[in-house]
């Protein structure tokens, strides 16, 4: 059986086991610079995509009408008619929680090549969380930095409430 060590100043040299000495020595073939690739991807324009949390925010109603309306008796059957999980369905059902002034912003999110302001799972989170739509709005300018005006009148009403 023969060895072979491969040396820092790219040679390849084949070892008898038996005698330490050197049965052949060649140069390593030369291998694609991983720097050079990585340049290549970099360059390459991602085209702008629409954050996915929008996209499930634009199904989130058409589940609700099609488990109102008798089209799906459940989530679960929902679930099957659109071939995703129960879980899947649910995720996008807890959008429709959040407070209409997050949804509208949501909606108005702009494709982009960089990470969206907020990801879908921590939307889903602020709304069973938060059950006060005030207070959801509130803990989404702390996460995110976006500042959202409210409803004229829910500020009509905090303001009658005081």
């Amino acid at each position: 059986m023969v060895r072979i060590r491969v040396r820092p100043e790219r040679e390849i040299t084949e070892v008898d086991p038996g005698v330490d000495l050197p049965i052949e020595t060649r140069p390593l073939p030369e291998l694609p610079k991983v720097t050079r690739l990585r340049k290549k991807r970099a360059a390459r324009k991602k085209p702008p995509r629409l954050p996915p949390v929008v996209e499930a925010l634009r199904r989130a109603p058409d589940y609700q009408r099609r488990i109102a309306t008798g089209e799906a008796k459940d989530r679960a059957d929902l679930a099957r008619q659109l071939g995703f999980s129960r879980a899947r369905v649910t995720q996008v059902l807890y959008l429709m929680e959040l407070a209409p002034e997050i949804q509208r912003w949501v909606e108005g999110l702009e494709p982009t090549t960089e990470r969206p302001p907020v990801t879908e799972r921590q939307l889903r989170d602020l709304a069973r969380r938060w059950p006060d739509p005030d207070d959801e709005l509130v803990e989404l300018e702390r996460m995110s930095g976006v500042r959202l005006e409210r409803d004229a009148d829910r500020e009509a009403f905090a303001a009658g409430q005081a």
